[in-house]
């Protein structure tokens, strides 16, 4: 079962069918995947190329081989910060049957969490949870990976002709691979840092060519020039422009889990799982209202986030959870629809974002 899954668009998903045992962990590891994102230049540069690619995907290669470069260091971070997560709020033993269970039955996120593992250790962890400094860890690797993430990306040459031929070769050149891959940079960085104890053994050389290589600072008008190079044939470049300027700077403190990484996390249901089921498309606002009528107790209503550009539109979805199994019930509805429903329904009501929320104080 796929527990939760980050959005390149911002966005938190997690599935309905997950245990409030484990919720808490698996939102942590997708709040580790946006928070890394959101908060480093390569991040900045794969949100942009995924807004621009729902208008214009002749670059979906290069978002593919973007997103397929971050993926290790990623899941490692991710995966080992959701067993830390478990151990700090359920304890060790709770922490060891969660990692037997991994090995059991997901060998590949279990390959991910050993990775951490085989640096850090458990006994070093056991120490920081009877000291209450798990979250510090947590802080730590999450800003190793920030690091690991903040390539100077206005140093990546050819972007007017950039292929995938040419930007594996720069990923993978020997001399530049830690300048510029984010796996080299993670791999380097949590070995010197976990695993080398001594100072002679450090690979300082690589280290500081990850740190001098790495950007000074976060410019979104440099990424967007960026993009431009990307799409500068692009027939609807105009719409790129609007949806890349609508991109801000993310800066992240503290989350409390209860409070505002439990509000930015939305539900889903797995595609194709056993235990779910859709339905087509239902033809109108009315039948669906009818169908979340007849079993309301377990009922939320969900209106999913409207793309820029195309705000006239939306998607509404109704998810029931009912004797382990849930439902999806959808249709697309326009603004007045939209309204309508919601104010003839007692359902609680999920706004993947808020600019549906805005367009109806607005009126």
């Amino acid at each position: 079962m796929i527990q939760g899954e980050y959005g390149f668009n911002n966005d938190i998903l997690i599935n309905c069918m997950v245990s409030n045992e484990e919720k808490h962990s698996v939102i942590q590891h997708e709040d580790t995947h946006k928070r890394t994102i959101t908060g480093s230049t390569l991040g900045d540069l794969i949100m942009m190329l995924e807004k621009s690619n729902v208008v214009d995907n002749s670059k979906n290669w290069l978002l593919v081989y973007f997103v397929k470069s971050i993926k290790k260091m990623q899941e490692q971070m991710a995966t080992y910060v959701e067993m830390l997560t478990i151990l700090d709020f359920q304890g060790k033993d709770a922490y060891i049957a969660a990692v037997n269970n991994l090995r059991s039955n997901n060998r590949l996120y279990y390959k991910y969490y050993y990775s951490m593992y085989s640096k850090v250790g458990d006994q070093y962890i056991f120490e920081l949870k009877k000291e209450g400094k798990i979250k510090k860890l947590i802080e730590l690797i999450t800003q190793i990976g920030i690091l690991s993430l903040n390539i100077d990306v206005t140093k990546i040459p050819l972007w007017e002709q950039i292929t995938e031929q040419n930007i594996n070769k720069l990923f993978s050149d020997e001399e530049k691979r830690f300048n510029f891959n984010p796996n080299a940079r993670f791999s380097k960085l949590t070995e010197n840092i976990f695993l080398k104890k001594d100072e002679e053994d450090l690979d300082s050389e690589i280290i500081l060519s990850i740190i001098n290589s790495s950007a000074k600072s976060r410019s979104l008008d440099d990424t967007r020039s960026i993009i431009l190079k990307i799409y500068q044939d692009s027939l609807v470049l105009d719409r790129i422009i609007k949806r890349v300027e609508g991109i801000e700077l993310k800066v992240y403190t503290d989350i409390i889990y209860n409070n505002l990484d439990v509000l930015s996390a939305y539900p889903m249901l797995e595609k194709n799982s056993k235990d779910n089921k859709t339905t087509p498309e239902l033809e109108s606002i009315k039948e669906l209202k009818n169908k979340i009528n007849q079993n309301p107790q377990k009922n939320f209503l969900m209106f999913y986030h409207l793309l820029g550009g195309f705000e006239e539109f939306m998607f509404c979805s109704n998810m029931s959870i009912q004797l382990n199994q849930g439902y999806l019930l959808s249709r697309y509805s326009d603004l007045e629809e939209g309204k309508d429903l919601i104010a003839q329904t007692s359902l609680p009501i999920v706004f993947c974002q808020t600019k549906l929320i805005k367009m109806l104080y607005n009126q």
